[in-house]
C-alpha cells in the first residue's frame, strides 16, 4: 500500500475535542445535508474527517465548493479503490486528533444541539470504567431507531456494556474515547464487518450512559446504506460470529437460536469461500463441538436457495483484489 499525502491547503486550528467520522462510497447528496448539520452545530469545536472509499460520484468536489463558512477542520481521505467500510474506517480512526469520536454514516445528519448534549453528558462521568454516551436516534417519520416505542429509558441511565442489548433495538449515536481505539483495528476480511467484532473486545467490561435525548436523524429510504437486498459481506459476517459469540454466550442461547446461528454461520463461511477446517477452527464453538459440523450439511440447502435466487454478493472478491492496489490521498480543506 502506498499512501500520498497531499500538502496542506492551511493549518489545522488547535486540537479539536470531537472528531467527527464518516466513511463514504458515493453519498454526494446525503454528505451536502450532514455536512449543513455540521456547520449548524452550536458546539464548534470539533473536526470532521471523511473516508472517501473510492467514490466516483464528485464527492470531493462538493465538499469543496461548499467549504465557505466553515469553522471546523476537514480532512478528506480519499482511496483510488473501493476497500470498504472496516479498512477505511482503520484509516480514519488513525487519523482523528479529538479527544472524543462520534461516529456518523454518510447518509445521516445531526441536531443542531448534538454535540453540546453528547460531550456534556459525557464529562459527568470520570469514572475508569467509563465507555461512554448512547443517544436516541429517529428516522425521517420522528420515529425512534433506537428504542422500542413502548420502551424508551428515562433521560439517563448507567448500563453494563453486555446488558445494553437490553434496551436497544437498532443503530444509535455514541461519544466515546478516542484512546480506545489507538491500538485497536477493525479484521480487514471484507468490505464490512459489524461494529460490534471490535466493541466487544474494547467495551467488554465498561458501562455506558444510555440517554433518551434524541441527536440525529438516520435515513431509512431505498437507496440508503441501510436498505439492502442482495446477501453481502458474508465473510465478514462470518468472521463477526466468531469475534461476538464465545461458548459460554452460545449455550445460554435456546435450542432454536443455536440451530440458526450455527446455520447462519457455516453458509456464511460458504459464500465467504472460507475452507471448511479452518472455518471450524476459526469458531471456538464449532471447534469444541464435532458434532456441529451436521449443520453445515443442513446449510447448504440455505447456500443452494441463496445461489439460485441470485442474491448472493461475493463481496470479499474484490476486497481482496482492491486491497493490492489502492492508494490513499489526503487532503486538508
Amino acid at each position: 500500500m502506498y499512501i500520498l499525502i497531499s500538502q496542506k491547503k492551511n493549518s489545522m486550528t488547535s486540537t479539536p475535542l470531537i472528531s467527527i467520522l464518516t466513511s463514504s462510497y458515493n453519498r454526494k447528496n446525503y454528505l451536502l445535508d450532514l455536512l449543513n448539520s455540521l456547520k449548524n452545530q452550536n458546539f464548534k469545536n470539533f473536526e470532521w474527517i471523511i473516508g472517501d472509499d473510492g467514490s466516483n460520484d464528485n464527492s470531493y468536489e462538493m465538499i469543496l465548493s461548499n467549504k465557505d463558512n466553515i469553522s471546523f477542520d476537514i480532512k478528506y481521505i480519499k482511496s483510488s479503490h473501493r476497500i470498504g467500510k472496516a479498512k477505511m474506517d482503520n484509516i480514519i480512526l488513525q487519523n482523528m486528533r479529538g479527544k472524543y469520536l462520534i461516529y456518523c454514516g454518510s447518509d445521516d445528519y445531526f441536531l443542531p444541539n448534538a454535540f453540546e448534549t453528547l460531550v456534556k453528558l459525557i464529562q459527568e462521568n470520570t469514572d475508569y470504567d467509563f465507555g461512554g454516551v448512547i443517544a436516541q436516534c429517529v428516522d425521517e417519520n420522528n420515529k425512534s431507531i433506537t428504542f422500542d416505542p413502548n420502551f424508551t429509558p428515562n433521560e439517563k441511565i448507567l448500563v453494563e456494556f453486555n446488558e445494553l442489548k437490553k434496551y436497544l433495538i437498532g443503530d444509535d449515536a455514541m461519544i466515546e474515547f478516542c484512546k480506545n481505539f489507538k491500538e485497536q483495528k477493525y479484521l480487514e476480511v471484507d468490505f464490512v464487518i459489524n461494529e460490534s467484532s471490535l466493541y466487544k473486545k474494547i467495551y467488554s467490561n465498561k458501562k455506558f450512559m444510555i440517554t433518551s435525548k434524541i441527536v440525529k436523524v438516520m435515513r431509512r429510504s431505498k437507496d440508503s446504506i441501510s436498505f439492502e437486498k442482495k446477501l453481502k459481506y458474508t465473510r465478514g459476517s462470518a468472521y463477526c460470529i466468531s469475534e461476538t459469540i464465545n461458548m459460554d454466550e452460545y449455550n445460554k442461547f435456546n435450542l432454536i437460536n443455536k440451530l440458526k446461528i450455527v446455520i447462519n454461520y457455516w453458509r456464511y463461511c460458504i459464500h465467504g469461500d472460507l475452507n471448511i477446517l479452518y472455518a471450524k477452527n476459526l469458531w471456538e464453538v464449532v471447534r469444541n463441538k464435532n458434532f456441529l459440523l451436521f449443520y453445515y450439511l443442513i446449510s447448504l440447502f440455505f447456500v443452494f436457495r441463496d445461489n439460485f435466487q441470485k442474491k448472493v454478493e461475493k463481496t470479499h472478491i474484490e476486497f481482496n483484489k482492491n486491497i493490492n492496489l489502492f492508494k490513499i490521498t489526503k487532503i486538508d480543506i
